[in-house]
């Protein structure tokens, strides 16, 4: 696979992030034996955090090349331009699958994707999805609820653009860290107020820190030093923070009955949501820059084949995961777990939701991604020859 080791490290981390997210949602909670030790779910039950590292790889990636091409006289056009047919495509094939061909052609539980009565749906038209899940207190629809991540990008590019356009470097570094101290103190008052721990956890405001983190990253590395300045601040921080977030994730596992409230029970701690969230993105931040800096060993894992190619179809196996393991356990799963052991019927779904999603998302990069990926050299930046790219 072609690219420098900086960005093949990043599809690592994008492999990583996905993994994560996979192995949260294949996990079985409802039927764990018991007396089982809940510390062997923690590092799949910690999955969901997969999110925030997508938040913060997408946060460093945007400003990177927002602060790059600022002097492109076609800034505003070739930044949305490549967005979109490098999101849109695919998402709303998803969208037309879920809403209009399901409905169509499916029944029984494979035709009822709504926790209720079905609704909404221009909600995810919209990219909007976060904000009526955290207004209903759950997520509405059963396989869109990851959509709530998507919405957030796409509200962030919405605004970022035009954010880095008019400030200089230095006062954009300053925004970020407002931005990560303003999202950690509306989670506070959220906590503290009772809104909810869903919309604690899914609306905009509330969730920016990580996509901050990132975006400080990416700012302060354009500066003289580059990544090796912040080496020594993310080996200082990553294993505070991560036991941080390892420490609470335990608590609320070795609680009584931990499998019966799974994932709310660790995701929905007033903890979690408030320190824990922070510590995930500023974890989550130095192991971006330890894994762009790294050699040996860790870069060598980072661009194993199998990590690389999970972070390439990493989008549409974050879309369609839970398609694959619900036609895992439809067809297939459903049976062996009536006649397996637990752990059998776990593993299996662990090991089904990651390659069937894969092979999934396989499909999809050659009939929907790879064509309009081809079409993002109709949106090349373009500079005058006086532009400069970035503002110090």
């Amino acid at each position: 696979m072609a690219g420098s080791s900086r960005d093949l490290a990043l599809d690592g981390l994008r492999g990583i992030a996905v993994l994560a997210v996979v192995l949260f949602h294949a996990t079985n909670e409802a039927d764990v034996p018991a007396g089982t030790s809940p510390l062997i779910f923690l590092v799949p039950l910690l999955g969901w955090s997969g999110v925030d590292l997508f938040f913060v790889l997408s946060g460093f990636l945007i400003t990177r090349i927002l602060i790059q091409e600022r002097g492109a006289t076609n800034y505003f056009r070739a930044f949305y331009g490549r967005r979109t047919v490098r999101i849109f495509p695919l998402y709303y094939a998803v969208l037309a699958f879920y809403f209009l061909v399901v409905p169509a052609v499916a029944s029984g539980n494979l035709a009822n994707l709504w926790w209720g009565p079905p609704g909404e749906p221009l909600w995810y038209w919209l990219y909007a999805s976060n904000w009526l899940d955290g207004s209903l207190g759950y997520f509405k629809h059963k396989l869109l609820g990851v959509a709530w991540s998507l919405a957030i990008e796409e509200q962030f590019y919405l605004v970022w653009p035009f954010v880095v356009s008019r400030l200089r470097n230095t006062t954009l570094e300053r925004v970020c860290l407002a931005v990560i101290a303003l999202a950690f103190a509306l989670r506070v008052v959220g906590v503290w107020s009772g809104i909810g721990p869903v919309a604690v956890y899914v609306w905009t405001p509330m969730r920016l820190d990580t996509l901050a983190v990132g975006a400080w990253i990416a700012l302060r590395a354009h500066r003289d030093g580059g990544f090796a300045a912040l080496v020594p601040w993310a080996r200082r921080v990553w294993a505070p923070a991560a036991f941080v977030v390892v420490g609470i994730a335990m608590a609320t596992l070795l609680a009584p009955g931990w499998w019966m409230e799974r994932p709310t029970r660790m995701i929905a701690h007033p903890l979690m949501q408030t320190v824990g969230f922070s510590a995930v993105a500023v974890c989550y931040g130095a192991l971006l820059v330890l894994a762009i800096t790294a050699r040996g060993r860790l870069a060598a894992f980072l661009t194993t084949r199998s990590l690389l190619v999970l972070g390439k179809y990493s989008y549409a196996i974050y879309l369609l995961h839970g398609l694959a393991i619900l036609a895992w356990d439809h067809w297939v799963g459903n049976a062996i777990g009536d006649s397996s052991p637990f752990w059998v019927g776990q593993g299996l779904r662990y090991v089904a939701g990651v390659a069937l999603s894969t092979a999934l998302a396989a499909i999809t990069w050659q009939v929907i991604e790879a064509p309009f990926l081809k079409l993002r050299g109709r949106f090349a930046y373009v500079r005058s020859p006086s532009s400069e790219p970035s503002q110090a």
